[in-house]
């Protein structure tokens, strides 16, 4: 059986990014939630960096322009600590809980909405034909 015609029944989901900005500027995201909650997981700015795939450098800079844009400080660094190189600062903890309440909220409406308006039209399709794309 040739790949280009397997056939499967995997669910039709909806899926959105969600990011709040000013200017046209990133204020805060999915991915810098998940930064925060992997800085304050590993105690460390370079290990939530190696946890998400990115350098340590791009790490530090979503920080500290996140930082500089609210006008806030959201980690507090530990320079030379072995066992713990940051923190997350109160303000940063309370960003934190409220955009994860946030982001899951919207995320729940998003599929609640789908569900309701779309999900009837699409969920009765059967099966989706893999091809490769030319």
């Amino acid at each position: 059986m040739d790949e280009r015609d397997l056939k499967t029944t995997a669910p039709v989901q909806v899926k959105a990014k969600l990011w709040i900005e000013v200017d046209g500027n990133v204020l805060f995201s999915q991915g810098r939630m998940r930064l925060l909650e992997a800085i304050d997981e590993t105690g460390s700015i370079s290990q939530a960096a190696a946890k998400m795939g990115m350098s340590y450098r791009a790490a530090w800079g979503k920080v500290t322009t996140t930082e500089q844009r609210l006008g806030v400080n959201l980690v507090e660094r530990f320079p030379g600590h072995k066992e713990q190189g940051a923190a997350l600062t109160e303000q940063g903890r309370q960003l934190l809980q409220r955009f994860q309440a946030f982001n899951g909220e919207v995320l729940q409406a998003i599929d609640d909405l789908f569900a309701k308006h779309v999900q009837g039209l699409v969920g009765d399709i059967p099966s989706i034909t893999m091809e490769d794309e030319d």
